[in-house]
């Protein structure tokens, strides 16, 4: 009999930088990865976001992805 088995690849960190904080959203924007509700933005709140985003950055804006990848592989039993 064959059963569906998932094997889950050992962690990754892999950490982003970029230019400004209105460049990381531009990324999350292209991938599609964003959790921002869907509104418009107002001038007021980038301003209030890269302000809030720079003061949390040492140097300049990162982002940091953990992905998890999971293989499902076909098993035979018996």
């Amino acid at each position: 009999e064959m059963f569906p088995s998932a094997m889950v690849e050992p962690p990754e960190i892999h950490i982003m930088s970029f230019s400004s904080p209105k460049d990381v959203l531009k990324h999350l924007q292209l991938t599609g990865v964003n959790g921002i509700e869907n509104k418009s933005w107002t001038k007021s709140d980038l301003k209030r976001f890269e302000d809030a985003y720079l003061a949390l950055c040492v140097k300049r804006p990162t982002l940091t992805y953990n992905p998890v990848y999971i293989k499902f592989v076909n098993q035979t039993v018996g």
